[in-house]
């Protein structure tokens, strides 16, 4: 039987602006076995990116963990100092590939630098570098290594922030957003490049979306976020195919498919504002079922159905409303 390799508790995160706090997220906790994978899904603002900015201990300096615990292996890694987590523990393929490799610097020369910890000389890190960029479909990596990243097509550089995020043999890899700054013709490529590494590289991986239709193919399991919160967690095939939170049914409502043949139904409204207190369920506000004052003054609490955890009054017994279909 697999263990724990990452157990997440009460996580609440915030971030301190000029106009107030944001309370990004508020609440969050979940575990994942050795090598298991992990969607979170959302619509933007849920806070699935500081969730996992959180986990791999990358939030920037006016965020604030105001509760909760991240252990990885049974340790809370909130209590270490971050440089002994980051890329070799938990490692971070960040959202923005432009944005996140220096212009000045060749991709060798970062290479050499993320591998300065476990190399012993320039050589021993191309050595290393070029092995992993092979693996990861390069057939001439001491070119990419020469290259400057804008030389680069955004594609390649998905792979190449994939390889530095596995260069010191993490545990878990945290990738946010990781197709949405490619061409579409690409989308598939780096799916498929996800699912090669997991296998390959035995990590454990979570993936932040905004696309739920794609976590089937990517993760065993979905999380589904709203307002800072998980609302809905289970196996991923289970949630595409039979959503059981109001928010899940709507949110797979709203998204176009190829073989659809029914019209798009936006989610009306608009997400509540985190920076003021929220009373009841976030969702209620937008929510089709929502009856009574249980909804608005009630938060919901962890009902599980099955293989799933929803977060909803509807599975109480004490409303009687029925889930939209």
């Amino acid at each position: 039987m697999k263990d724990s390799i990452l157990i997440v508790r009460n996580l609440k995160v915030s971030y301190k602006l000029r106009g107030g706090i944001i309370r990004a997220v508020r609440g969050v906790s979940f575990k994942l076995m050795e090598s298991e994978s992990l969607c979170i899904v959302g619509e933007s603002g849920c806070g699935k990116s500081t969730l996992g900015l959180a986990i791999s201990l990358s939030l920037p300096p006016n965020a604030l963990i105001e509760e909760g615990e991240i252990l990885v292996n049974g340790a809370n890694i909130l209590k270490v100092n971050p440089a002994s987590v980051r890329g070799r523990l938990v490692s971070l393929i960040p959202q923005d590939v432009g944005a996140a490799l220096s212009s000045l610097n060749t991709v060798g020369e970062i290479f050499n630098d993320v591998l300065s910890p476990i190399r012993s000389s320039k050589e021993d890190s191309y050595r290393i570098a070029s092995s992993i960029l092979e693996s990861l479909g390069f057939s001439d990596p001491y070119r990419i290594l020469k290259s400057y990243p804008h030389e680069l097509s955004g594609g390649m550089l998905q792979r190449v922030l994939i390889a530095l995020a596995l260069s010191l043999n993490p545990k878990i890899i945290v990738a946010d957003e990781p197709t949405s700054m490619v061409d579409a013709s690409l989308r598939k490529d780096i799916v498929d490049l996800i699912r090669a590494i997991r296998s390959k590289y035995n990590v454990t991986t979570i993936i932040i979306t905004h696309d739920i239709a794609i976590s089937p193919s990517l993760c065993d399991i979905t999380a589904i976020m709203y307002a800072g919160k998980i609302v809905e967690i289970g196996p991923s095939r289970s949630i595409v195919e039979n959503p059981l939170h109001p928010y899940a049914i709507m949110l797979l409502k709203s998204i176009p498919r190829i073989k659809r043949t029914v019209r798009l139904k936006p989610i009306p409204g608009l997400p509540p504002d985190l920076s003021s207190p929220i009373k009841g369920c976030p969702f209620a506000p937008r929510c089709p079922n929502v009856i009574g004052d249980i909804c608005n003054n009630i938060e919901p609490r962890e009902y599980r159905l099955g293989d799933r955890l929803a977060y909803c009054h509807i599975y109480s017994g004490e409303l009687h409303g029925t889930v939209p279909n």
